[in-house]
C-alpha cells in the first residue's frame, strides 16, 4: 500500500485508475495540495479487513475522500464536491452551462460501467472489440457534432464532464485503437486537454497512474 503523508486533503483508492482518476483529474484542475492512499490489491485485507470496517460511515467505500473533518465516498460525488468547493465553474458557469455539464456527466457515468463491464469480459477478439465500440457509435456521433467549434463539451471553458469524457476516450481507446478515427471534433478535443499546461505536465508527473486502468481480473487492462 502507497501512503504519502495525509494533508487535509486525502484520497484513498486502489492502486489503480478505475474509478478514482476523474477524481485525480479534479484535483489537479483545481490546483489544490492532496496526497493519496492507494492499496495494492494483494495488501487488499489492509482495506475490507483493517481500515473499511472503522471507517464511521453508513457507505464505506472506495474512493474515499476527505476534506479535514468532511470525509465521504462514491467518484461522483466527491468530483463534484471538489469542484464546487475550489472551483465552481467547472460544473458550469451559469444554468444552462450546468445543465449541459450534469447532462454528460450523468450519461458519461453510465459510459464508464459499461467500459468497465467489457473491460473484464473473458475472451475478446478484435471483432467484439471494434463491434462494442461501434455499439456507441449513435452517443459519440452526437457529441462529436456538439463538439463542433468548440474547444470543450460547454463551450471554451473546461468543466468536470470534459475530465470525465477524457479518461473514458481512452479507455475506449484501449479498447478498440481506431474508435475515434471518423470523429475529428473529439479527436481534437482530446489535444486540447492534452494542451493545457496543468494536464500535460500533471500526465508527465510521478503521480499520474498511467497503468493499470482496473484491477488484475481485467483483461483488457493495460
Amino acid at each position: 500500500m502507497e501512503d504519502t503523508n495525509k494533508s487535509e486533503v486525502h484520497l484513498t483508492y486502489w492502486n489503480c485508475r478505475g474509478r478514482a482518476q476523474v477524481c485525480r483529474y479534479t484535483l489537479e484542475a483545481v490546483g489544490v495540495t492532496y496526497t493519496e492512499t492507494r492499496y495494492e490489491v494483494s495488501d487488499y485485507k489492509d482495506w475490507f479487513e483493517r481500515d473499511k470496517p472503522v471507517l464511521t460511515l453508513p457507505l464505506p467505500n472506495l474512493p474515499h475522500f476527505k476534506d479535514g473533518e468532511i470525509h465521504f465516498t462514491e467518484h461522483d460525488a466527491i468530483l463534484r464536491y471538489i469542484a464546487r468547493k475550489y472551483k465552481p465553474e467547472l460544473l458550469g458557469k451559469n444554468l444552462a452551462d450546468e445543465a449541459v455539464q450534469e447532462n454528460y456527466l450523468c450519461y458519461l457515468t453510465k459510459l464508464f460501467q459499461k467500459l468497465a463491464d467489457f473491460c473484464h469480459t473473458p475472451n475478446p477478439t478484435d471483432e467484439s472489440r471494434s463491434a462494442f465500440a461501434e455499439s456507441h457509435s449513435p452517443q459519440l456521433t452526437g457529441i462529436n457534432t456538439a463538439l463542433e467549434g468548440k474547444q470543450f463539451l460547454v463551450g471554451d471553458y473546461l468543466t468536470v464532464a470534459d475530465l470525465y469524457f477524457y479518461e473514458q476516450i481512452t479507455i475506449l481507446e484501449l479498447i478498440s485503437k481506431d474508435t475515434f478515427a471518423k470523429y475529428p471534433n473529439i479527436q481534437k478535443f482530446k489535444e486540447n486537454l492534452e494542451n493545457l499546461d496543468w494536464f500535460s505536465n500533471y500526465l508527465k508527473g510521478e503521480k499520474f497512474v498511467s497503468r493499470p486502468y482496473f484491477g488484475p481480473r481485467a483483461i483488457i487492462n493495460n
